[in-house]
Protein backbone atom coordinates (compact mmCIF):
# COMPACT_ATOMS: atom_id res chain seq x y z
CA UNK A 1 0.00 0.00 0.00
CA UNK A 2 2.76 2.43 0.96
CA UNK A 3 4.90 1.74 -2.10
CA UNK A 4 1.94 1.98 -4.48
CA UNK A 5 0.80 5.22 -2.86
CA UNK A 6 4.29 6.68 -3.16
CA UNK A 7 4.40 5.73 -6.85
CA UNK A 8 1.01 7.36 -7.40
CA UNK A 9 2.16 10.54 -5.64
CA UNK A 10 5.03 11.05 -8.10
CA UNK A 11 3.15 10.16 -11.29
CA UNK A 12 3.29 12.94 -13.87
CA UNK A 13 0.29 15.18 -14.43
CA UNK A 14 -0.24 13.62 -17.86
CA UNK A 15 -0.30 10.06 -16.52
CA UNK A 16 -2.80 7.66 -18.05
CA UNK A 17 -5.96 8.36 -16.02
CA UNK A 18 -7.07 4.73 -16.26
CA UNK A 19 -3.72 3.53 -14.89
CA UNK A 20 -3.94 6.13 -12.13
CA UNK A 21 -7.44 4.97 -11.22
CA UNK A 22 -6.39 1.30 -11.20
CA UNK A 23 -3.37 1.95 -9.00
CA UNK A 24 -5.36 4.08 -6.55
CA UNK A 25 -7.90 1.25 -6.36
CA UNK A 26 -5.08 -1.18 -5.62
CA UNK A 27 -3.71 1.07 -2.87
CA UNK A 28 -7.20 1.29 -1.38
CA UNK A 29 -7.63 -2.48 -1.61
CA UNK A 30 -4.31 -3.04 0.18
CA UNK A 31 -5.44 -0.74 2.99
CA UNK A 32 -8.67 -2.73 3.28
CA UNK A 33 -6.66 -5.98 3.33
CA UNK A 34 -4.52 -4.61 6.15
CA UNK A 35 -7.68 -3.93 8.17
CA UNK A 36 -9.17 -7.31 7.31
CA UNK A 37 -6.08 -9.24 8.38
CA UNK A 38 -5.99 -7.24 11.62
CA UNK A 39 -9.64 -8.18 12.21
CA UNK A 40 -8.93 -11.85 11.47
CA UNK A 41 -6.08 -11.88 13.98
CA UNK A 42 -8.31 -10.24 16.58
CA UNK A 43 -11.06 -12.74 15.74
CA UNK A 44 -8.66 -15.64 16.31
CA UNK A 45 -6.97 -14.29 19.43
CA UNK A 46 -9.94 -12.49 20.95
CA UNK A 47 -7.69 -9.53 21.76
CA UNK A 48 -6.78 -6.24 20.09
CA UNK A 49 -3.65 -6.25 17.94
CA UNK A 50 -0.80 -3.89 18.74
CA UNK A 51 -0.17 -3.05 15.08
CA UNK A 52 3.12 -1.24 15.63
CA UNK A 53 4.54 -4.15 17.63
CA UNK A 54 3.23 -6.71 15.13
CA UNK A 55 4.84 -4.89 12.20
CA UNK A 56 8.14 -4.58 14.06
CA UNK A 57 8.04 -8.29 14.96
CA UNK A 58 7.35 -9.26 11.34
CA UNK A 59 10.09 -6.96 10.03
CA UNK A 60 12.58 -8.55 12.43
CA UNK A 61 11.85 -12.09 11.24
CA UNK A 62 14.55 -13.57 9.04
CA UNK A 63 11.97 -14.71 6.52
CA UNK A 64 12.18 -14.13 2.82
CA UNK A 65 9.80 -11.55 1.44
CA UNK A 66 8.51 -11.45 -2.13
CA UNK A 67 8.81 -7.68 -2.28
CA UNK A 68 12.58 -8.13 -2.00
CA UNK A 69 12.46 -9.33 -5.58
CA UNK A 70 11.66 -5.80 -6.73
CA UNK A 71 15.27 -4.85 -5.98
CA UNK A 72 16.66 -8.06 -7.48
CA UNK A 73 14.95 -7.34 -10.80
CA UNK A 74 15.56 -3.57 -10.52
CA UNK A 75 11.82 -3.14 -10.93
CA UNK A 76 11.86 0.29 -9.30
CA UNK A 77 13.57 1.58 -12.46
CA UNK A 78 12.21 -0.84 -15.04
CA UNK A 79 8.50 -0.58 -15.88
CA UNK A 80 8.56 -3.93 -17.71
CA UNK A 81 10.01 -5.73 -14.68
CA UNK A 82 7.56 -3.96 -12.36
CA UNK A 83 4.56 -4.94 -14.49
CA UNK A 84 5.81 -8.53 -14.75
CA UNK A 85 6.27 -8.66 -10.98
CA UNK A 86 2.77 -7.30 -10.43
CA UNK A 87 1.32 -9.92 -12.79
CA UNK A 88 3.18 -12.82 -11.18
CA UNK A 89 3.23 -11.80 -7.51
CA UNK A 90 -0.37 -10.65 -7.35
CA UNK A 91 -1.51 -13.73 -9.28
CA UNK A 92 0.38 -15.89 -6.79
CA UNK A 93 -1.23 -13.97 -3.94
CA UNK A 94 -4.65 -14.62 -5.42
CA UNK A 95 -3.96 -18.36 -5.52
CA UNK A 96 -2.59 -18.46 -1.96
CA UNK A 97 -5.42 -16.44 -0.40
CA UNK A 98 -7.97 -18.48 -2.35
CA UNK A 99 -6.51 -21.74 -1.07
CA UNK A 100 -6.51 -20.44 2.49
CA UNK A 101 -10.15 -19.33 2.11
CA UNK A 102 -11.14 -22.80 0.92
CA UNK A 103 -9.27 -24.59 3.73
CA UNK A 104 -10.71 -22.64 6.66
CA UNK A 105 -14.05 -23.59 8.18
CA UNK A 106 -14.49 -20.35 10.10
CA UNK A 107 -16.90 -18.33 7.90
CA UNK A 108 -15.56 -14.91 8.97
CA UNK A 109 -12.00 -15.84 8.12
CA UNK A 110 -12.93 -17.68 4.94
CA UNK A 111 -14.97 -14.75 3.58
CA UNK A 112 -12.19 -12.30 4.46
CA UNK A 113 -9.57 -14.38 2.68
CA UNK A 114 -11.82 -14.93 -0.35
CA UNK A 115 -12.30 -11.15 -0.68
CA UNK A 116 -8.55 -10.61 -0.51
CA UNK A 117 -8.06 -13.32 -3.15
CA UNK A 118 -10.50 -11.63 -5.55
CA UNK A 119 -8.75 -8.30 -5.12
CA UNK A 120 -5.32 -9.82 -5.69
CA UNK A 121 -6.59 -11.29 -8.96
CA UNK A 122 -7.70 -7.80 -9.98
CA UNK A 123 -4.24 -6.44 -9.08
CA UNK A 124 -2.61 -9.11 -11.24
CA UNK A 125 -4.73 -7.92 -14.16
CA UNK A 126 -3.35 -4.40 -13.66
CA UNK A 127 0.13 -5.83 -14.30
CA UNK A 128 -1.14 -7.72 -17.35
CA UNK A 129 -2.72 -4.52 -18.71
CA UNK A 130 0.55 -2.63 -18.27
CA UNK A 131 2.49 -5.41 -19.99
CA UNK A 132 0.11 -5.23 -22.96
CA UNK A 133 1.09 -1.58 -23.30
CA UNK A 134 4.82 -2.12 -22.79
CA UNK A 135 5.47 -5.22 -24.90
CA UNK A 136 5.94 -3.60 -28.27
CA UNK A 137 8.42 -5.99 -29.88
CA UNK A 138 9.87 -9.50 -29.76
CA UNK A 139 12.83 -8.47 -27.60
CA UNK A 140 10.61 -7.06 -24.87
CA UNK A 141 8.34 -10.12 -25.09
CA UNK A 142 11.37 -12.40 -24.64
CA UNK A 143 12.50 -10.31 -21.66
CA UNK A 144 9.05 -10.67 -20.05
CA UNK A 145 9.04 -14.44 -20.57
CA UNK A 146 12.48 -14.70 -18.94
CA UNK A 147 11.45 -12.45 -16.05
CA UNK A 148 8.18 -14.29 -15.43
CA UNK A 149 9.89 -17.68 -15.36
CA UNK A 150 12.54 -16.43 -12.93
CA UNK A 151 10.01 -14.62 -10.71
CA UNK A 152 7.78 -17.69 -10.46
CA UNK A 153 10.74 -19.76 -9.33
CA UNK A 154 11.94 -17.11 -6.88
CA UNK A 155 8.47 -16.73 -5.36
CA UNK A 156 8.14 -20.51 -5.03
CA UNK A 157 11.50 -20.68 -3.26
CA UNK A 158 10.42 -17.87 -0.93
CA UNK A 159 7.28 -19.85 -0.08
CA UNK A 160 9.39 -22.93 0.63
CA UNK A 161 11.69 -20.96 2.92
CA UNK A 162 8.73 -19.68 4.92
CA UNK A 163 6.76 -22.91 5.19
CA UNK A 164 7.23 -26.63 5.41
CA UNK A 165 7.43 -27.85 1.83
CA UNK A 166 5.70 -31.15 1.10
CA UNK A 167 7.30 -33.62 -1.29
CA UNK A 168 4.01 -33.97 -3.20
CA UNK A 169 3.90 -30.21 -3.67
CA UNK A 170 7.48 -30.14 -4.91
CA UNK A 171 6.62 -32.88 -7.40
CA UNK A 172 3.62 -30.91 -8.72
CA UNK A 173 5.73 -27.81 -9.19
CA UNK A 174 8.53 -29.78 -10.85
CA UNK A 175 6.00 -31.28 -13.29
CA UNK A 176 4.36 -27.92 -14.01
CA UNK A 177 7.52 -25.88 -14.51
CA UNK A 178 10.23 -28.42 -15.25
CA UNK A 179 12.35 -27.44 -12.25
Amino acid sequence: MVEISQAIAVMPADADPVELQLLTQQAHDEAVHFRMVKEVIEHITGAPVDVEAAIAKEAAKPTAKGAGLLAKYEAENDPVALAAYQLVAEGRAEAVWDQMAECIEDEFISKSYAKIARDEGFHSKIGARKLEQLVTDADIAAKVETLVAAMRKDLYEISCKNTVAADAGKALVADAYGW
